[in-house]
């Protein structure tokens, strides 16, 4: 599913630490030490009899959950699932923080909007459905609010930054298209237009700052870099919500990146099943013949146009109050 390969490095420099914030170097594949590669093996390529089981889950952070065969979609050139993006998400996001962290839901459900007489319906589902009243009462503490997009018909993300001190929004996009841009600033507007009425009761106090969200200049960015692929968007938003404002691209490996999110995923410390899949990684491989890659399906994990019905994930922890 994965694939190591042992040359010296072509992996990007970034200046952040997805998980801590702290300096951090991307290394190549080939410079993964044993134990990650074992790991990656582990979730990726689990075949031992009686062991195997798709369904069983590797990540879970509060309501959001990461099965085996979801990860799949980190093998190469396979698009990126909502799922993945989703609990990338769920671990940026903090109480602390002065960046929140949406999930693709957000997005799916801006599509819905039908007309003033459904307005309380549609507010309420984005309210429910990514969890915004970890948000209440916190708008003035906010500076940036990421976004991430999915252009179904193409199978694309892209990722909407809401820039509040600036009051300006931009669109980072891997692979714009003069044709379908219109299509994705649509969208992007009606993610705005979603975000303006669900905080709209967040800006009535004498002493809140007020924010009016679609006026907001919305621009394409120009110095986004820049991917001929689709299959690749995905890993641009999730590098894009890590790094924002950071040069993290410079030599793109498609592969580096997909086995560094995965261990990201699998190791983060948010991840309440992380012991569970350490632990048999740990054990010693002895068959000299188990290659590194994916032969399977590669529509294994794939993108659903919005995940409402059933649970996203049990949480594993005690939720703290959000009043």
């Amino acid at each position: 599913m994965f694939a190591p390969h042992h040359q010296a490095s072509t992996g990007s420099s970034c200046t952040q630490d997805p998980c801590k914030g702290n300096p951090h170097t991307f290394p190549a594949s080939g410079e993964l030490s044993k134990k990650d590669l074992s790991l990656l093996t582990d979730i990726f390529m689990k075949n031992t009899p009686g062991e195997d089981n798709p369904s069983e889950e590797v990540a879970t952070c509060g309501d959001f959950g990461l099965a085996r065969v979801e990860m799949h979609c980190l093998s190469p050139s396979t698009p990126i699932s909502f799922k993945v993006i989703n609990i990338v998400a769920a671990y940026l996001s903090d109480s602390d923080s002065e960046s929140w962290y949406l999930p693709s839901f957000f997005g799916d459900i801006a599509r819905l909007y039908k007309g003033p007489s459904e307005v309380r319906g549609w507010v309420a589902s984005a309210i429910n459905t990514c969890q915004l009243k970890r948000f209440h009462r916190r708008l003035q503490q906010c500076s940036k609010i990421f976004i991430p997009l999915h252009d179904h018909m193409s199978d694309h993300w892209y990722l909407l930054v809401m820039n509040l001190d600036e009051r300006t929004a931009e669109i980072l996009d891997s692979k714009p298209d003069v044709h379908l841009d219109d299509r994705r600033m649509v969208h992007a507007r009606e993610a705005i237009l979603l975000l303006q009425t669900v905080f709209s009761n967040e800006m009535t106090r004498s002493t809140d700052v007020y924010f009016h969200f679609p006026s907001f200049n919305v621009n394409i960015s120009e110095l986004n870099p820049r991917h001929n692929r689709n299959a690749e968007s995905g890993i641009y938003v999730i590098r894009h919500m890590q790094y924002h404002g950071h040069n993290w691209s410079t030599q793109f490996d498609s592969i580096d990146h997909r086995n560094l999110i995965a261990l990201e995923i699998a190791k983060h410390p948010r991840n309440h099943v992380i012991h569970p899949i350490e632990a048999p990684a740990s054990r010693t491989r002895t068959s000299a013949n188990r290659t590194a890659t994916y032969t399977g399906n590669a529509n294994a994990a794939f993108n659903a146009d919005m995940a409402l019905n059933g649970r996203k994930c049990r949480s594993h922890r005690l939720r703290r109050s959000r009043a």
